[in-house]
């Protein structure tokens, strides 16, 4: 199969120009040999609709009868129309929508694993993993996890990313996946990136949750390499990237740790604070702190000892995710995934991006940004549950009127927050900036750490406590720390 043009590559004559306007975007794509990416940026330049126009059709009782008995946008495609119309139709006749009945886990469908040829196998690593993963119609952590599968080095061998200022301020400001397109790396060197900087996720208020790892997985993280790991328990790496990133682990070298000579002043640092922090603070790995303070008999320390579990808390175990309830009791996700494994509780499916039926009906009453703010999720994510459910955006009945106080707010404050306190989309803003030629204003970084005086923080105290103090992770602290070669702080007697 020969590999997609991108935007660049492509000729772009009338003729190009008539199919695209025609036909799919995917059928476009096989016929032209042109990717879909590239063919949706085409149609944006020649202010082409998404999808061509469906005018209202002649109901009947068969069509009526098919209303609300599957989604709206299953029961448009069924009758010949679109989502807008169905819905409409559906709502003037009272008709409730429908509800997709809870499937149980064992008889849920899911995508058969993807069968890999030969040929797929050689293409890995000639490339980047999304641009592959776009071209198998994978997702690009399928791809990753294939590749390491078969210890195939990335398609830059010894060539490390550069990180430009320019891409550093989009990490928060784009989703990851996004970034990662643009710049055809891995969205999963651009998610430890943003970790290890200490920045929230697009559109979300939490950092990200910690991988659902076993524990023995867990104790072996930073004192075995991951691939050693990878290959003995069949955990992908990118999850045990993740992880180190949060929690500001370094990669292990492929040479053992050297055996700690136990002092006094050492151990007596042993069940004052998590065996993770004392490691750090001593440079060692995890392991000889936790075996030290096993043999000495001295208790773990943490908020996995001090939970009282009651009968109202235990019982809440496994109905919601494990991250969901670590940040509504504020106790660590270990520590809840412990207990419920202790007592022999499934983990709980349910997503945690899953809507609820209130926040369910009230697509489309305001913008998708501003409700995606207010619950704490991403904008697209609101879009493609209102689309699913073939609700219209929310728009005003008059067209928006950019008044001078309006415009003067441009570049001012960042985008999304404006088209929040506007009532309008993100990309109409956008749209409206670029137009007036007027600079993104970025959000402030929580630490600038070219600043000097911040920097010579590092290694004064424990990452955790500068961590704290600045109001960031400690893993973001560990990173600058180890990024500089500064030793961990030690305290002195």
């Amino acid at each position: 199969m020969a590999r997609l043009k991108t935007y660049t590559e492509a000729t772009w004559t009338a003729e190009t120009d008539k199919v695209i306007s025609v036909l799919s975007v995917t059928e476009a794509s096989r016929q032209l040999g042109i990717s879909p990416r590239a063919i949706s940026k085409r149609r944006k330049d020649l202010e082409l609709n998404s999808s061509p126009r469906v005018s209202a059709i002649r109901w009947t009782k068969k069509r009526d009868s098919i209303l609300g008995t599957m989604n709206d946008k299953d029961a448009a495609e069924k009758i010949g129309t679109n989502q807008y119309h169905a819905r409409k139709r559906r709502i003037e006749l009272g008709i409730p929508a429908y509800q997709q009945p809870p499937v149980p886990l064992s008889q849920a469908v899911r995508r058969p694993p993807h069968r890999w040829t030969a040929k797929e196998d050689r293409l890995l690593g000639t490339q980047p993993d999304p641009v592959l993963a776009e071209r198998f119609d994978l997702a690009p952590t399928v791809v990753t996890q294939r590749r390491h599968e078969l210890g195939i080095a990335p398609s830059r061998p010894g060539a490390p990313i550069e990180w430009t200022k320019g891409m550093l301020n989009l990490l928060g400001d784009v989703p990851d996946g996004y970034l990662a397109a643009e710049y055809e790396i891995s969205h999963i060197v651009v998610k430890v990136r943003r970790i290890q900087e200490g920045i929230l996720p697009y559109g979300k208020k939490y950092m990200d949750t910690e991988p659902d790892l076993p524990r023995h997985v867990i104790s072996q993280i930073g004192k075995t390499p991951d691939k050693v790991i990878s290959d003995k328990f069949g955990v992908s790496r990118h999850l045990l990237r993740i992880y180190r990133a949060l929690h500001g682990i370094p990669c292990a070298e492929a040479r053992p740790w050297a055996l700690h000579k136990w002092t006094r002043k050492d151990e007596a640092l042993l069940g004052t604070k998590s065996d993770g922090a004392v490691a750090i603070e001593l440079n060692i790995a995890r392991n000889q702190v936790r075996t030290r303070r096993v043999r000495m008999g001295i208790p773990a320390f943490g908020a996995a000892a001090s939970i009282r579990w009651s009968a109202k808390r235990i019982a809440q175990l496994g109905t919601e995710p494990d991250a969901t309830l670590a940040r509504m009791w504020n106790y660590s996700q270990g520590a809840i995934r412990a207990k419920r494994e202790e007592l022999g509780i499934a983990k709980c499916e349910k997503s945690e991006h899953e809507l609820t039926p209130e926040q369910t009906a009230r697509l489309g009453t305001l913008s998708d940004v501003a409700l995606g703010k207010e619950w704490g999720v991403s904008s697209s994510l609101v879009r493609q549950r209102r689309i699913a459910q073939g609700i219209r955006p929310q728009k005003s009945g008059k067209k928006f009127n950019w008044t001078d106080a309006k415009l003067k707010l441009l570049g001012v404050i960042p985008d999304e927050e404006l088209a929040v306190r506007l009532g309008v989309s993100y990309q109409f803003v956008v749209a409206k900036r670029s137009e007036l030629k007027i600079p993104a204003k970025r959000r402030p970084r929580k630490v600038d750490w070219s600043n000097e005086k911040i920097a010579a923080l590092l290694g004064t105290m424990s990452d955790y406590k500068l961590g704290a103090k600045l109001g960031v992770t400690n893993g973001a602290v560990r990173s600058q720390r180890l990024k500089r070669k500064i030793p961990a702080y030690k305290p002195t007697s």
